[in-house]
């Protein structure tokens, strides 16, 4: 990737996204100098500066909103909504890794010049978001178990983790989703041969997989 001045690594404080921590510690490792911005609740966008050059947000999104730390109820805050979002990345390149973020990036990219960035598709990573896509999809990852969850999570983080390093080592910030999409061919391979699952489980957990690849998109120009 090239050399950035100013990056903001947005970790909202949020004990769902603890499994998260290798990537921020992979970063923290590749940027120094990065400023790591856990953000109070009820701050929108803090830290982003009209010198920021890279924004690379870790945690939970919709469509809509990229959320912030959780409040004394345990509830999510909002960080960046279309309209802030729009504004305070305008001109900055980033790597959105949250629940549809490429959804949330189509919005914002209306009227935000934002040439460079990595986005994400739907990531069912905890019990709530897949009980929530069962209340309209009733077989939905119907013989998961825990064992399956924590393999999905560790696969994608891994994934995540290797492609951050291969876009620092390669100078781009396209590298990052080619060594991702690598990576998550071999859990692939590994659920098919290795993993000591029934068939349905390994059907779905590798139906999973390769939409968490398919669902990446990420330009960066010449």
């Amino acid at each position: 990737m090239r050399d950035y001045n100013n990056i903001v690594v947005v970790y909202p404080i949020d004990s769902t996204i603890d499994f998260l921590v290798p990537i921020r510690m992979e970063l923290e490792r590749i940027f120094p100098n990065a400023v790591v911005l856990r953000p109070r609740v009820g701050t929108y966008g803090s830290a982003i500066t009209d010198d920021t050059e890279l924004v690379i947000f870790l945690g939970h999104g919709t469509p809509s909103q990229l959320y912030g730390s959780v409040d004394d109820s345990g509830e999510k805050s909002i960080f960046l909504n279309v309209v802030n979002g729009s504004l305070l990345l305008n001109g900055v390149d980033v790597i959105l890794f949250a629940c549809n973020s490429s959804d949330y990036f189509k919005k914002i990219k209306r009227s935000a010049e934002i040439d460079c960035y990595v986005t994400f598709g739907d990531m069912p990573t905890d019990w709530e978001h897949i009980r929530h896509i069962r209340d309209h999809e009733a077989d939905f990852l119907k013989s998961f178990e825990e064992e399956h969850l924590e393999y999905y999570k560790s696969a994608i983080v891994e994934s995540v983790v290797e492609g951050f390093k291969n876009g620092a080592r390669t100078n781009s910030i396209a590298g990052i989703p080619k060594r991702i999409s690598l990576v998550v061919n071999q859990k692939i391979n590994e659920v098919i041969l290795e993993r000591n699952w029934n068939k349905l489980q390994k059907i779905q957990m590798v139906e999973l997989l390769n939409n968490f690849k398919r669902e990446i998109k990420y330009d960066q120009p010449l």
